[in-house]
């Protein structure tokens, strides 16, 4: 019999391994050339169970680990992943339940706009989903950019960082937000990041910018130089080639050779924008809501966040 518990630190040696056999045998069932997934490091897993505890949940059978879901409340913002059944308990129910605990976490917590981000190569991950009640919202692409030197000339773009100066973000962050009506709490994020040492959060020092940036690795066989956008905001009045100084700045000062951002399909002057200026697609993934509590779209301005 399947029990429900709330997530302790000391079941991540267990999760750890649980997440690679149950994605990559989604990933090879999926046609993936390379499907094997390699462990997370712990302290990633650390860092994504402490974000938001209540939200995070596992299955046992007989006392052994058989699925886990991880939760996240971004204030108003709610968003799940990943989740994972071991394969051989699938099928049985659990994977269902650990989606009812973590949503109900979330909305006990607040979070106005819940969802989660899956494959959309996953017609299984999508079927799943919809049966829960989740609404297909829009397909998200994985812009990257690489470094092709380094720089030894003094960066030019004033950032402000959440280290040095926290109550500047506290001043400026939630109007900004609440300018754009995105319902996130990305002071949340801010103090995370610091609390792991995982990464920064930057502003530009003279314009309406915002950026939280992870830098720390996932895995342990990935490059060591990945910096991951996490959220960015800005005023109606930024231009391309402003933000992405701001963005090369932050890889810059984060030694960082390879900068990755999610950006909305539908954005479709910033994906060809992008493109233009030598970034590429790497990965697509499709965003899904819970029903009534999907994302509003900015209308003057920019918010882009990544989920998974």
């Amino acid at each position: 019999m399947t029990a429900l518990r709330p997530m302790v630190s000391a079941d991540l040696t267990g999760i750890n391994p649980l997440l690679v056999r149950a994605f990559t045998q989604a990933r090879r069932e999926e046609g993936y050339a390379r499907p094997e997934m390699p462990l997370c490091r712990m302290e990633f897993l650390r860092f994504y169970g402490e974000d938001t505890p209540s939200a995070c949940w596992v299955a046992e059978e007989d006392q052994r680990l058989v699925g886990a879901v991880f939760g996240h409340a971004w204030g108003g913002t709610g968003w799940i992943g990943p989740l994972a059944v071991s394969p051989e308990c699938q099928h049985r129910g659990q994977g269902q339940a650990l989606m009812a605990a973590a949503l109900h976490s979330l909305h006990t917590a607040g979070c106005v706009c819940i969802g989660l981000e899956t494959s959309p190569r996953s017609h299984r991950n999508i079927a799943f989903y919809s049966r829960l009640g989740l609404v297909a919202g829009p397909l998200m692409c994985d812009m990257a950019w690489t470094r092709q030197e380094r720089r030894s000339a003094k960066n030019e773009v004033p950032l402000s960082r959440f280290s040095q100066t926290p109550g500047h973000f506290s001043a400026r962050v939630p109007n900004l937000l609440t300018r754009l009506a995105v319902p996130a709490d990305y002071l949340h994020v801010c103090r995370h990041l610091q609390a792991w040492s995982f990464g920064e959060s930057y502003l530009h020092a003279e314009v309406e910018l915002f950026a939280s940036v992870q830098h720390a690795m996932i895995s342990s066989c990935e490059m060591r130089s990945v910096s991951r956008v996490l959220a960015l905001a800005a005023c109606a009045e930024i231009v391309l080639d402003d933000l992405l100084s701001f963005l090369r700045a932050i890889a810059e000062e984060a030694h960082s050779d390879y900068l990755m951002l999610r950006v909305p399909a539908h954005d479709r002057e910033m994906i060809t924008g992008l493109v233009a200026r030598g970034w590429r697609i790497v990965q697509t993934h499709i965003r899904m809501y819970a029903d009534n509590a999907a994302e509003p779209r900015v209308q003057q301005g920019i918010h882009l966040n990544k989920w998974d």
